[in-house]
């Protein structure tokens, strides 16, 4: 993306270098910035966060300075120079991006073991694979933020998530394209 198609969006304190929004696009995300909000009250200063599927780091970033370390992975190899770029707009230096398949990323980290207290995750309209719950379960954080584009897919990842150990404590719709069936969910999991 030109730097020209790109815009400054600040969400929560964090400024965000983003591609430009239609309208529409807008509209999704300041609700899911109001959603980012409330996040924050599960968060506290000590936790290790893994930002899976982050994009250009938006929620990671925007949640930095409410915790010790954001740990943001995406595929997305611009969208990953997006995200250290909009790191130092925002001075924050607690928060690292890896270009890497978040599956395999997790696996990595379950297997050296790592602490991991929140994950935050936000799949393609597929969902998370096997592989990916099966690691994100061997990480055993306490907290599992699931945000999800696909009711259908989600659904089915929650059922494996339940069947390993967590219990749903939220789930909040949010109608992002008012009169279509598109919805965002973002449903909040604890380690029983």
């Amino acid at each position: 993306t030109k730097a020209s198609e790109k815009q400054i969006k600040k969400v929560n304190d964090a400024k965000q270098q983003i591609p430009r929004f239609t309208s529409a696009e807008k509209k999704e995300y300041d609700n899911i910035e109001k959603e980012i909000n409330s996040l924050e009250e599960q968060l506290n200063k000590d936790d290790i966060v893994i930002d899976a599927y982050c994009g250009t780091g938006t929620i990671g970033l925007s949640l930095a300075k409410k915790v010790k370390e954001v740990y943001g992975v995406e595929i997305n190899q611009q969208a990953i120079r997006d995200a250290k770029i909009n790191s130092k707009i925002n001075k924050i230096e607690n928060a690292y991006f890896v270009s890497a398949d978040a599956g395999k990323y997790l696996t990595q980290l379950s297997q050296k073991r790592s602490q991991v207290d929140v994950v935050i995750m936000d799949p393609p309209r597929s969902g998370a694979d096997e592989k990916f719950l099966r690691s994100l379960v061997g990480l055993k954080p306490k907290k599992i933020v699931y945000i999800s584009c696909n009711p259908l897919t989600q659904k089915q990842n929650l059922y494996y998530l339940l069947k390993n150990g967590y219990q749903v404590q939220v789930i909040q719709p949010v109608d992002m394209f008012p009169f279509t069936e598109h919805i965002e969910v973002i449903t909040l999991l604890t380690k029983k």
